[in-house]
């Protein structure tokens, strides 16, 4: 059986390829009612999301500041990617109001202004403990 959003051949329920729900009885292959294209697949949102979480965590989590994180947000809001509904990104499907905050979090589409991460200090300025 084939999926009916992207008709690639189902191993299971779930497309492997664009992460659709299928709803399978006896021989046929049903979509979800009213399905619309939401961005990457669940798979692709993970890896998007762990490369993001390895990225802010070698800056040692560090956090743009307030006004920053705003124009971030406001150039969100203006995108024609950006899901009002789930405050998320169609184009890597990260939950917005997150990403914007992390210093090393980067657009998709190259519409944030880029910040340089290497002044960040590599070490803990309180214990002096070598920032991992």
């Amino acid at each position: 059986m084939n999926c009916q959003h992207c008709d690639f051949e189902l191993s299971g329920t779930i497309c492997d390829r664009c992460g659709v729900y299928n709803e399978i009885s006896d021989h046929e292959t049903k979509p979800i009612e009213n399905h619309k294209d939401d961005g990457p697949s669940f798979l692709e949102k993970a890896a998007n999301f762990s490369k993001s979480l390895v990225s802010h965590a070698s800056t040692g989590f560090a956090n743009v500041s307030d006004p920053i994180e705003k124009e971030r947000l406001r150039v969100c809001l203006d995108c024609e990617k950006y899901n009002k509904e789930k405050q998320s990104c169609n184009e890597c499907g990260c939950y917005m109001p997150a990403k914007v905050k992390w210093l090393s979090s980067q657009c998709p589409l190259k519409k944030w202004p880029q910040h340089d991460i290497s002044s960040i200090p590599k070490r803990c300025e309180e214990c002096d403990k070598k920032k991992t």
